[in-house]
């Protein structure tokens, strides 16, 4: 798991050259990598990966709604919930670290999330480690999605 988080970024071995497979050629001007918005969607690794119906789904409904938003792409990694039940700390270290630079780079300030335990992971872990670590982190989870 942590070699395919290392080179794929995710634990489900997925190649990271399919990971925005999912998501639909006629949002990404609007809402794809390239933007640099306040609110950025977060699926699990699961969902951009395998599952993808709900990420497809999750984007669609929010773009019908109005919903500002923009989605990091292919170098999004896992949350590293793995990592860190695991104990390697290191390897969650770098997740976190990569995490933030994400935000960073597109400007996030909110983040939509898919599955219950990545929004946990954004509202409650990584605040605690940014605070271990000096990191400034002003990034809020405003919604937890799972369609």
């Amino acid at each position: 798991m942590a070699e395919a988080l290392r080179t794929e970024g995710n634990i489900w071995a997925g190649y990271r050259k399919n990971k925005t497979d999912w998501f639909s050629e006629d949002l990404k001007a609007k809402h794809g990598p390239a933007e640099k918005l306040r609110q950025c969607i977060l699926p699990d690794a699961r969902s951009a990966m395998w599952s993808t119906i709900s990420a497809w789904l999750t984007v669609r409904l929010l773009d019908r709604a109005g919903v500002d938003f923009t989605y990091a792409g292919k170098p999004e990694n896992c949350c590293g919930t793995p990592m860190l039940v695991a104990g390697k700390m290191g390897s969650f270290e770098d997740i976190h670290a990569q995490k933030h630079r994400s935000c960073k780079t597109h400007r996030c300030g909110y983040c939509y999330c898919l599955l219950s335990g990545l929004c946990m992971m954004w509202r409650v872990v990584y605040p605690e480690w940014a605070k271990k670590l000096g990191i400034d982190y002003n990034i809020k989870t405003n919604i937890t999605l799972k369609l």
